[in-house]
């Protein structure tokens, strides 16, 4: 039997042929360039408290999941009563095989190149055991599992931490890869182009360093890609499953920051829902997942929340939006302790591109999206203040942009997904943004990299120069990451003709439990 639908109910899903390479593998395969490409080209112990998190890591690659208590951390100069305090309520001591232990970090405190860092090895061959502290004894042994595990692998070329890293890059690599692959529906070149200004620079160096930090803020993004196109797409099967799985990584990784973020994201999305999807049997169950893993965490993570400090948690948004500039500075990019920024022209460019597709989307939206986007940035301002007032400012530490990019990256993605939505039509305008983001992209990777090879004074053509060097050289790496960069753009090019009737009629195969209809 033959009928014509104008558009497949909320209810039905929807099969079409594919035609060619699928826009969502050109940015899968970009991305996992790019991550690779990064976590080799960082001197180890490059990233925030990554030395802590290898000690947790190395233990993990021999079994040892909970450290014996320790209080390591004494009052310093640098560091308070109250901060060595904070710190040994999370401390572990760790034991095992001496040639796992992580290399010391050879360049903090030093503008110069990392020249006394090591390059093929590390601590390789060296026998016996060793006894190490970590401040991230209480975080869950999940990504040091997956990390551990890589770092067991025989080799002799390099340190094991870079086996460590590669192994949670390409975790996050799969991550973003369902994340495109969520927003790459019919024709959404608009929410591809949301996905490629959410992951920043500065979510591929997290995500390509040796910390759980990483793969959960990937997670974030993969669970808000899959919630969006749940709402705001046409219907596609396995988006439920892709939630549940991104949800999961998200609570296993960092239990209470992916309760708070899930809830955030969850409650923004309110003004999306539709009450036709809601009462499918799979997102039912999706729901349930969620909840009972939010309200598992919630009770563990209850008691364990610090007394908030000498400013609650309302009075903090004033201060988390006159830091905002530089917040959205660190979420672009901050890369090492902070100490590595971007030149302006390229933060400046990337926050031009967002606001312009947040401005877009709050001119063509429905008044119910935009309130889902006016949601989506008070949830980064009050989840910004609740975790200054509760977690930072009570012991003398700020606010930094990362903290914040797994929210932050929820508003590109939902103005893409809202431009998709109001019918606007992608034509150069979607590749330009992937032009000017695989440029940008470009940019951060290179000013990393002559951070390290020739110190940041040192010249901006650093290859014939450079007197560090990572594993296998400046140029494979150089040109992994061009690579990857062409093809996020690549993912953005305009539609092909077939793409385009693709996006603008409804036809394919329509299954639904009570009818089965082939349509023109």
């Amino acid at each position: 039997m033959q009928s014509v639908r104008a558009r497949p109910a909320p209810e039905t899903f929807v099969y079409r042929p594919v035609h060619g390479v699928p826009r969502w593998v050109f940015a899968a395969v970009g991305y996992t360039a790019l991550l690779v490409a990064w976590a080799m080209t960082n001197p180890l112990g490059a990233a925030p408290d990554e030395q802590a998190h290898a000690v947790r890591a190395a233990a993990a690659a021999v079994g040892q999941w909970d450290g014996q208590p320790a209080a390591p951390f004494v009052r310093t100069p640098g560091l308070s009563t109250a901060q060595a305090d904070r710190l040994n309520q999370s401390s572990g001591s760790f034991t095992f095989p001496a040639g796992l232990a992580p290399v010391p970090a050879c360049f903090q405190g030093s503008a110069g190149p990392a020249r006394t860092c090591p390059t093929a090895h590390g601590p390789l061959g060296v026998g016996g055991t060793v006894t190490l502290p970590s401040y991230a004894g209480a975080a869950p042994a999940t990504a040091y599992i997956v990390a551990g595990m890589a770092e067991r692998l025989p080799q002799g070329l390099v340190a094991p931490e870079y086996l460590g890293r590669l192994a949670l890059a390409l975790a996050c690599a799969l991550l973003l890869a369902g994340a495109a692959w969520a927003c790459a529906g019919r024709g959404g070149l608009w929410p591809m182009s949301g996905l490629a200004l959410a992951t920043t620079p500065m979510v591929l160096f997290l995500g390509s360093e040796l910390s759980p930090s990483g793969v959960a803020i990937c997670a974030s993004i993969c669970f808000a890609a899959g919630v969006l196109a749940f709402w705001l797409a046409p219907p596609r099967r396995g988006l439920v499953p892709l939630i549940v799985v991104s949800a999961g990584v998200l609570l296993a990784t960092k239990p209470a920051f992916g309760a708070v973020t899930i809830a955030a994201i969850s409650l923004a999305a309110l003004p999306l829902v539709q009450a036709a999807r809601l009462l499918r049997p799979a997102a039912m169950l999706g729901l349930l997942l969620v909840a009972a893993g939010l309200a598992g965490v919630g009770t563990l993570a209850r008691d364990q929340l610090p007394a908030a400090g000498p400013v609650n948690a309302v009075d903090a948004i004033p201060l988390v939006v006159r830091m905002a500039p530089e917040l959205a500075r660190q979420a672009v990019g901050a890369f090492g302790s902070g100490d590595v920024g971007l030149p302006p022209l390229v933060t400046d460019a990337w926050e031009a591109l967002v606001g312009l597709m947040l401005g877009a989307a709050l001119l063509v939206a429905r008044w119910r999206d935009r309130l889902a986007l006016v949601a989506a940035v008070a949830a980064i301002l009050f989840v910004g203040a609740a975790e200054l007032a509760l977690l930072l400012d009570p012991v003398g530490w700020s606010l930094e942009g990362r903290h914040l990019l797994a929210l932050a990256a929820v508003v590109p993605l939902l103005s893409g997904f809202l431009l998709q939505d109001a019918g606007l039509r992608p034509r150069a305008d979607a590749f330009v943004v992937g032009l000017l983001v695989a440029g940008l992209q470009f940019a951060a990777f290179w000013e990393n990299a002559r951070r390290y090879a020739v110190g940041q004074n040192g010249p901006l053509d650093f290859v014939g120069s450079a007197q560090w060097a990572p594993p296998g050289g400046w140029t494979r790496w150089l040109v992994a990451a061009g690579a990857g960069c062409v093809m996020l753009a690549l993912a953005l090019v305009p539609l092909t003709g077939a793409e385009r009737e693709d996006s603008q009629q409804t036809g394919g195969i329509v299954l639904n439990p009570d009818l089965v209809s082939i349509s023109r």
